[in-house]
C-alpha cells in the first residue's frame, strides 16, 4: 500500500492536518508492536475503504491473508524452534498454479485471487510452507516426507485461532487429498509425522534435526544416503511415539549423518528411589562416551519441575555446551489418544566444541547404568521423602522479600532466582519470624496453575547477620 494514497484517503473523508497526525502516530505504533494483528486490522479496514476506493481492494486481501497466516505461524512457534522461515508475503498474478520466491527474508507467495477469503488463505499457506519449512534441508531430505511434514503443519497453522474458519477444509478438498489419491504411500507418512507431532516433537525434534543437517551439509551434493537415513529416522522417533506405557523401546538413534538420544524423566518412583544422579550420568555418557550429537531430556506434567532441576545442575557442572528449552501445551486430543497429560518439557542438550576436562570421564562413565526409562500412567502416593533421596526437591537459599500484609515472600536459590512461598509453607516457626536475608531450606515444587515454581515447607536455618 503505498502511503500516499492513504494518506489523501484520509484526508478525502475530512480528516484535518492535525487529527491525521494523531491517527498516523498511533498506526505507527500499533503496527510496531503487533505486526500480524496490524495485517489483519489493516487488512479489515481496508476492505470497507475499498467500496469507496477500489484500488485498495486487492491489497486489502492481501493484508488480510498475510496477516492471518503470519500471526498463526507465530502461535504455533510460540514454544518451539524457528523451523518455519520469513514470513508471508502476497502477491497477485493471473497464473493458475501459485508459485513461490524467497526475497529479503520473506516469502513471497504469487497467486491467483479467489472469490473466497478461506480459499486464498488455503493455497497461500500450501505454496508458502514448502519454501520456508528448513529451506537448506529439503535439498537432502525425502519428497514424500517433506510433502507429509508440509500437510501437517499446515493443519496446525489453519487450525489455530488466528486462522478462518473453512480454510482447513479448503486445504483438505484441494490439497491434501488430490495428493493422498495420487501417491497411496503417503496416507502411511502422514500418520507416522501426525503421531510425532501429537507429541510435540515434530518441531522439537525431527525438524530441528533436519535443520542442523542443511546447515551442515548445504550447499553440498546430494546423496541417497540422506534420504535413506531421514526416513530411519522418523521410523524411530515414530516408534517412540506410539510405544504404550512400559513398553520398551531405544532411545538412541545412531546413523552416519544424525546421532540422536532421548531421555525420558521417569515418574516419582523412580526419582523417589534415585534422585537425579543417574540421569546426569546417563546424559553426560550420551554425549562424551557414545557420540551423541543431541540428548532430548523430555517430561510431563509432574515430572517437569525434575527436567528443570536437571538441566539447571547439568549447566551447573560445565558438563554441557548448551541448551534449549522448550515447554509447551499438548495437542488437545493427546489425552485421549495416550494419557491424561496436558503440558510437555523437551530440551535439547548439546555437548561442548572443546574437548571435554577430564573430570568428565568419571561422570560419564562411572555411576549404574540407567536403563531405558518408561512414562508410567500411575502416580504414586505422596509421602515424606528424606533430602539426600530427593535431593532435587530440598534445597538451600535465603529469604529475597517478604509481602506481610499478603502473606507470602520469595526465597532466592543458590542461582539466585526468585521462588514464591506463601505463608501457610513455613514449617517449625511462623511467617513473621522470616527477616529478609535468613537462611532458609525449602523444597521446590510446581504450581500448575501459574505455571511457575514455588517453594513448599520453608524452614528457618540461619538469620540474617543483622539480626544476631
Amino acid at each position: 500500500m503505498n502511503p500516499k494514497d492513504l494518506v489523501e484517503a484520509l484526508k478525502a473523508v475530512g480528516l484535518t492536518n492535525l487529527t491525521l497526525t494523531t491517527v498516523l502516530v498511533l498506526l505507527i505504533l500499533y503496527l510496531a508492536f503487533w505486526p500480524n494483528q496490524a495485517q489483519a486490522f489493516f487488512g479489515l479496514v481496508l476492505s470497507m475503504f475499498a467500496r469507496v476506493f477500489h484500488q485498495f481492494d486487492k491489497r486489502a486481501v492481501a493484508m488480510r491473508v498475510e496477516g492471518d497466516i503470519n500471526s498463526a505461524r507465530g502461535e504455533l512457534l510460540k514454544d518451539a524452534p524457528e523451523v518455519i522461515q520469513g514470513r508471508l508475503k502476497i502477491q497477485w498474478a493471473k497464473g493458475e498454479e501459485a508459485a513461490a520466491i524467497v526475497r529479503g527474508g520473506d516469502v513471497v507467495v504469487v497467486m491467483r485471487r479467489a472469490a473466497f477469503h478461506e480459499e486464498n488463505v488455503a493455497h497461500a499457506v500450501m505454496a508458502y510452507l514448502p519454501r520456508s519449512v528448513v529451506p537448506l534441508a529439503r535439498h537432502y531430505l525425502p519428497p514424500e516426507t517433506m510433502q507429509a511434514i508440509d500437510f501437517t503443519l499446515a493443519k496446525a497453522i489453519l487450525t489455530q485461532d488466528r486462522a478462518p474458519s473453512g480454510a482447513l477444509n479448503f486445504m483438505i478438498e484441494k490439497h491434501l487429498e488430490p495428493a493422498r489419491r495420487a501417491n497411496p504411500a503417503l496416507a502411511n507418512q502422514l500418520a507416522a509425522i501426525d503421531e510425532i507431532y501429537l507429541h510435540g516433537w515434530l518441531s522439537r525434534v525431527l525438524l530441528s534435526e533436519f535443520s542442523r543437517l542443511g546447515q551442515v551439509m548445504y550447499p553440498g551434493a546430494r546423496d541417497d544416503r540422506f534420504e535413506a537415513e531421514a526416513d530411519a529416522l522418523v521410523k524411530w522417533l515414530h516408534t517412540l511415539a506410539r510405544r504404550k506405557p512400559g513398553q520398551s523401546c531405544a532411545l538412541e538413534y545412531t546413523g552416519r549423518f544424525f546421532k540422536v538420544a532421548v531421555v525420558l524423566v521417569a515418574t516419582a518412583t523412580k526419582l523417589f528411589g534415585e534422585g537425579l544422579t543417574p540421569y546426569r550420568r546417563r546424559v553426560a555418557r550420551l554425549l562424551y562416551r557414545d557420540g551423541m550429537d543431541v540428548v532430548y531430556v523430555m517430561g510431563r506434567d509432574d515430572n517437569i519441575p525434575a527436567v528443570r532441576a536437571l538441566v539447571s545442575s547439568l549447566e551447573g557442572s560445565g558438563v554441557i555446551g548448551s541448551t534449549s528449552t522448550y515447554e509447551y501445551r499438548l495437542r488437545a486430543d493427546f489425552a485421549a489418544k495416550k494419557l491424561p497429560r496436558e503440558r510437555a518439557v523437551c530440551v535439547a542438550v548439546r555437548k561442548r566444541s572443546e574437548p571435554p576436562p577430564p573430570e568428565l570421564t568419571s561422570v560419564a562413565h562411572g555411576g549404574p547404568h540407567l536403563p531405558a526409562e518408561r512414562f508410567e500412567p500411575e502416580i504414586p502416593e505422596e509421602r515424606d521423602v528424606a533430602p539426600d533421596v530427593f535431593p532435587f526437591q530440598v534445597e538451600e537459599g535465603a529469604v529475597a522479600e517478604l509481602i506481610q500484609a499478603k502473606a507470602y515472600g520469595f526465597v532466592s536459590d543458590k542461582s539466585n532466582r526468585r521462588i514464591f512461598f506463601h505463608s501457610s509453607e513455613v514449617v517449625d516457626g511462623t511467617f513473621g519470624d522470616l527477616r529478609v536475608g535468613d537462611r532458609v531450606v525449602f523444597k521446590r515444587g510446581f504450581d500448575s496453575r501459574r505455571n511457575k515454581p514455588k517453594a513448599e515447607h520453608v524452614k528457618l536455618l540461619a538469620v540474617t547477620a543483622r539480626r544476631k
